[in-house]
């Protein structure tokens, strides 16, 4: 790269530089690093590159822990939200299909006899009237 007035000292040069200017300003640019610069920033690399791989291995050793704690109270903070906003617990146990011809539903009881919850009755879960008359079709 091309040096403007080598020949005259540092002080020398930017007063010349300040009478031949058109103009100057204080800005952000890339300076051109020497050998020995980029082999210094080389070895500032490396030692960098192995500082961060032993961050990242303990900052994965401490997010194992974390998470393996965390992640059981997320998951009951999470049901438990869901109870109180519903009203409802969401259990496992067995239920009984109690269907109600003439109200057209059918109930779902627990073991206790409370009913858990009431849908309408699907085609096959009705009773054909026509199957419960005698079999001439006639009553009397």
């Amino acid at each position: 790269m091309e040096t403007m007035f080598a020949d005259l000292t540092p002080e020398e040069r930017v007063k010349k530089m300040d009478e031949l200017c058109h103009h100057k300003g204080l800005e952000t640019f890339d300076k051109p690093l020497t050998p020995e610069q980029v082999a210094e920033v080389k070895d500032i690399i490396t030692d960098r590159a192995g500082k961060m791989a032993a961050l990242t291995e303990e900052k994965k050793a401490f997010m194992d822990g974390h998470n393996a704690e965390f992640k059981p109270l997320k998951e009951e903070f999470d049901i438990k939200v869901n109870e109180a906003r519903s009203g409802t617990r969401n259990t496992e146990g067995q239920l009984w299909y109690m269907d109600d011809q003439e109200a057209g539903v059918m109930n779902l009881v627990d073991e206790t006899g409370a009913t858990i919850s009431t849908r309408p009755l699907r085609r096959d879960e009705r009773d054909a009237n026509i199957f419960k008359m005698g079999a001439t079709g006639t009553e009397g």
